[in-house]
């Protein structure tokens, strides 16, 4: 045999191809035709969204101290101290326990609370607001 075919070259072809399998499917053009238009009256504006937001304090946690923010609160643990929400709705839950001294808006209180309340104050349970 003649050394021309003893050894033979071999030639790889390394670039990278992709493989048709791991190719996502080409979806089709999305487009507005035929819906319907969202009325601006349907739409809230962005302050009413942020109004409706209310914290809610659990009912395994107890905070001491102070409680001040300026935004609606859930109370259903336990608070000893000054709950300060100015202009805010406070609600004390059937769970809480709260002694402390409260400046909200309105206060509804469904659970047990000792201390003073400035402002409004709602009770709906039997127990009482000492």
């Amino acid at each position: 045999m003649s050394r021309d075919k003893k050894h033979r070259s071999l030639v790889l072809n390394l670039e990278p191809k992709p493989l048709q399998a791991n190719q996502p499917s080409k979806l089709p053009q999305a487009t507005l035709e035929g819906t319907t238009q969202i009325s601006k009256e349907a739409v809230r504006p962005t302050g009413a969204i942020a109004d409706s937001v209310a914290a809610r304090l659990g009912p395994s946690l107890h905070m001491k101290d102070e409680i001040a923010g300026s935004e609606d609160l859930y109370i259903y643990g336990m608070v000893d101290g000054l709950v300060q929400l100015d202009e805010r709705k406070l609600t004390v839950g059937t769970t809480a326990k709260v002694t402390a001294d409260i400046i909200a808006g309105d206060v509804i209180v469904c659970g047990n609370v000792r201390g003073t309340c400035a402002r409004r104050t709602e009770s709906r349970s039997r127990r009482k607001v000492r």
